[in-house]
């Protein structure tokens, strides 16, 4: 398992994932490696689980059409390419599979959409100041939006998204270090297009990752 986490602001969208993989025969660290994929500049995915035996879910997503990706569009093809790949690994022993996908529709309205195919939890949110977030701690939702009201700026409505992913990978590392570590990947995706960068345990905060945040999370 990971910790994957979304969130949409006025105007755009971010995602993060941490890059630890681990055995989780062993509960050994493996290596680190991006469980995020930029599709385009307007819409990036995170995979959490087991990535045995799905890597050909991600050459498929690679290979989609920039131009017309959206969070929906991306989330039916995770869904067409997931199911089959999910029934054969389950078929033989329980495996976890989930997925967020985040950034811009056609219309410009930003998005978070789930696939969670071992609960069979499918499904999204539209509209500014959404979270999401999957991990290893059942209450990861609420660390996601206790983080992200720790990274306000003092006695503003301006949210430092790289200081919000740095708690959120803090809290789950802290917790699950077999299973969660350090350097995180942040993607913000805006109208006028993507960027990212990878976080360290004690990256300071840019100015290109501050965004504004009008309302308080929802849970």
């Amino acid at each position: 398992m990971t910790v994957i986490f979304a969130c949409t602001f006025p105007g755009g969208a971010a995602i993060a994932a941490d890059t630890l993989l681990h055995n989780p025969d062993t509960m050994q660290p493996v290596k680190n490696s991006p469980k995020v994929l930029s599709i385009s500049p307007r819409v990036a995915i995170a995979q959490a689980g087991s990535f045995n035996g799905t890597q050909s879910i991600w050459d498929k997503l690679e290979q989609l059409p920039p131009a017309s990706a959206t969070p929906t569009s991306v989330a039916d093809a995770i869904m067409e390419y997931g199911h089959p790949i999910y029934r054969r690994k389950s078929a033989i022993e329980p495996t976890m599979m989930r997925y967020l996908v985040a950034g811009l529709e056609a219309d410009g309205v930003p998005a978070i959409r789930w696939l969670e195919f071992d609960t069979e939890k499918f499904g999204g949110v539209s509209g500014e100041c959404q979270i999401a977030a999957r991990g290893t701690l059942p209450n990861v939702q609420e660390i996601a939006n206790v983080a992200l009201r720790g990274s306000l700026k003092s006695i503003s409505n301006i949210v430092r998204l790289d200081e919000w992913c740095r708690r959120v990978v803090a809290a789950e590392a802290t917790a699950s270090p077999q299973a969660v570590g350090f350097p995180a990947i942040l993607i913000v995706m805006k109208q006028t297009g993507g960027f990212g960068k990878q976080i360290g345990p004690e990256e300071a905060p840019e100015p290109a990752y501050e965004v504004f945040w009008p309302y308080g999370p929802r849970l």
